[in-house]
């Protein structure tokens, strides 16, 4: 299972601070160095917190995948396409200065999901849909052919339920089944990640927040290396 880091918290905090610190780009680069698989980050519309050069300057120096996180929105997607990152996660439209709770319904905005996905898919760009765990989700980005999907784990995240673990087991299963690449990510707590590293068909783990909770702490090095060694051992103890 691989760890996927989100930089978009050091952004936010960057916004609030004022520029240059903290720096996306190199945080990156140190987080790679001690093992990150994956650097995603969520770019809005009006580019509050990741912008243009952001962008160029991670898809330029990374070494491991870069993902970008954006909204179906025609501009968003056009910006894409030029950028041309590893992937592309499909998030809902939300307004600028709301947090992200909820998945893309794509069984209610497949026209949108459609043609993102084309654009993105022409431009030799992987699509991935950010959706709440439902077998109907799941089911519908299969029929569009969409290959990855990412699992909204803020219920879970929060509830710490096993009922609610265990939805994101049985959605992680399916996809699996129709050989869909699982991803999972969204409020995650140390306790949380632990318990849904078990589940062997998820591919990667999405981590943001806690990521930069632990780095605070242990330093960025230790705070990945931390993270991994936390997923290896509860995938070695199925959940």
């Amino acid at each position: 299972m691989k760890l996927a880091l989100d930089l978009t918290t050091a952004a936010a905090i960057r916004a609030v601070v004022g520029p240059p610190e903290p720096d996306p780009v190199e945080l990156a680069l140190l987080a790679t160095r001690a093992g990150a698989d994956v650097i995603g980050v969520n770019v809005k519309g009006e580019r509050s917190y990741i912008g243009e050069r952001d962008c160029l300057l991670l898809r330029d120096v990374l070494k491991v995948p870069f993902i970008l996180k954006i909204s179906t929105s025609n501009e968003l997607v056009k910006f894409a396409v030029s950028l041309k990152p590893a992937a592309v996660v499909l998030l809902p439209e939300r307004r600028e200065d709301l947090p992200l709770e909820d998945g893309l319904d794509v069984v209610l905005n497949q026209t949108q999901v459609k043609r993102a996905q084309m654009m993105l898919r022409e431009s030799g760009i992987d699509v991935a849909a950010f959706i709440n765990p439902s077998i109907d989700q799941i089911k519908s980005c299969h029929k569009l052919d969409i290959a990855r999907v990412e699992l909204n784990t803020l219920k879970f995240a929060e509830s710490g339920r096993e009922e609610d673990l265990q939805v994101l087991r049985e959605c992680a299963r399916l996809a699996h089944k129709l050989n869909l690449q699982t991803w999972a990510g969204r409020g995650l707590t140390a306790a949380s990640m632990r318990r849904l590293a078990g589940i062997p068909e998820l591919d990667e783990l999405h981590i943001g927040r806690l990521f930069f909770a632990r780095a605070i702490i242990d330093g960025i090095g230790p705070a990945v290396v931390g993270l991994k060694s936390l997923i290896d051992r509860a995938a070695a103890r199925p959940a």
